[in-house]
């Protein structure tokens, strides 16, 4: 199948300055993040918690990387990987709660990695075991890899989750649930919906 939101234009801040280098929350803080250009490595520690507002997360020549024991939630969110550093990584035993936005151009889309093709040799976007991890909305990564490590059950409670990727992996005992509760969530977008049966996954590879 033709890649459904093939036009999909790229963020307008995508190459904008740096607003924050090498951010981090550290154990025991809590911190709100706000829309912006993130670069270099993202990371919160095992015991902080970060709050993610409304808006476009740019990240740039490094990894968001959630530690375990950490915990991220945030509602109306697009996370946009530019380059081929740029990746997400969700540890075990931490928490990644995420929808997409509700309007607007990237109305119920939740990640998005560039289609540059230098993202083809970016590392795979994982979800390690025991994470609890809702990301509700479009993961959009045609040149990425979303890797679900062993004993993850990620996603159970997410209305909808639509995933477009050059390659999925679910290593040993590793479960990543798929829902289809339209109604709920973020908006389903159009350009997904033209189809008379509505896959979950499209694997681009």
């Amino acid at each position: 199948m033709k890649d459904p939101l093939a036009t999909l234009p790229e963020p307008d801040n995508a190459d904008d300055p740096c607003d924050h280098t090498d951010y981090k929350v550290s154990n025991g803080e809590t911190k709100t993040m706000w829309p912006g250009v993130y670069c270099k490595k993202t990371l919160v520690e095992n015991g902080g918690t970060a709050i993610m507002q409304a808006g476009i997360y740019v990240f740039r020549e490094g990894a968001f990387e959630i530690n375990s024991g950490a915990s991220v939630s945030g509602s109306g969110v697009m996370l946009f990987f530019k380059d081929k550093d740029a990746f997400l990584k969700v540890n075990s035993d931490s928490s990644f709660q995420v929808s997409a936005p509700t309007s607007g151009t990237y109305a119920g889309i939740l990640m998005f990695q560039s289609r540059d093709l230098e993202t083809l040799n970016a590392p795979p976007h994982i979800i390690n075991s025991d994470s609890s991890t809702t990301l509700e909305g479009v993961i959009y990564m045609p040149n990425g890899v979303l890797e679900l490590n062993s004993h993850s059950d990620a996603n159970r409670s997410a209305a909808w989750t639509a995933i477009i990727a050059r390659r999925m992996v679910v290593n040993s005992d590793g479960t990543f649930h798929v829902n289809s509760d339209y109604s709920s969530g973020p908006p389903y977008p159009s350009d997904l919906s033209e189809f008379d049966i509505v896959p979950l996954v499209w694997l681009t590879e």
